[in-house]
């Protein structure tokens, strides 16, 4: 019986022992590098916007690390009013296109100041609505965070209103907030007032600020 026990140590043994005989010996072990420089080209040209965006929309042709390269213009269809009245946009939808290409992405914030609407010295008591349920749209390729929608919502006439803020490490490269009709309309107020006919206009002041927020 021990024979029989001690011929099987043997075997197992054996083995194991060829089994470390026939694997590979380094002679020798060398440790190499891998280097890539990266750098930022000094001149950047306009940004094309990531899809097709509303055919009201103004491309600005704007240079740099950090710009607009797009925004639309609000146009609302004639309307007779005899009470207050919630208008929404003529075109299917409004859309702002913000491009983050810096090498130290420390945040941004997107405002927009409303003028009013005039008429000559008339002015046209009226308020725009902002919500934050637009869509954020960026390239295939981009893998940062998105922006952030932080409009209050009923925006103040003659006062900077944010829209988008951006973060560190968030909203690099090209997004684009679209606010579509059908699902987050930029609608115009209309409180009940005297009225005299004839068309209104106003502008819309964009202020891309480069600054970290909280």
């Amino acid at each position: 019986m021990k024979l029989s026990k001690c011929a099987v140590l043997i075997g197992v043994t054996g083995g194991l022992l060829g089994g470390w005989l026939s694997q590979p010996r380094p002679v020798q072990a060398l440790t190499t590098q891998a280097t890539v420089k990266l750098t930022r080209k000094t001149e950047i040209g306009p940004v094309a916007p990531v899809e097709k965006l509303p055919d009201e929309i103004n491309t600005t042709g704007s240079k740099g690390n950090l710009t607009i390269d797009a925004v639309s213009n609000l146009n609302y269809q004639t309307q007779a009013i005899d009470q207050a009245i919630t208008l929404e946009p003529s075109s299917t939808a409004v859309a702002v296109q913000v491009s983050d290409r810096r090498a130290q992405p420390t945040g941004w914030e997107l405002t927009v100041q409303p003028s009013g609407l005039r008429q000559g010295s008339r002015e046209l008591q009226s308020q725009l609505d902002w919500p934050t349920t637009g869509e954020l749209k960026t390239v295939a390729t981009n893998v940062s965070r998105p922006p952030q929608q932080v409009s209050p919502g009923q925006l103040l006439n003659q006062r900077a209103n944010p829209v988008l803020a951006a973060k560190a490490g968030q909203g690099i490269e090209t997004w684009a907030l679209v606010m579509a009709t059908k699902t987050a309309p930029v609608t115009l107020q209309l409180p009940a007032q005297k009225l005299v006919a004839g068309s209104y206009r106003g502008t819309l002041t964009w202020k891309l600020v480069s600054a970290p927020t909280n």
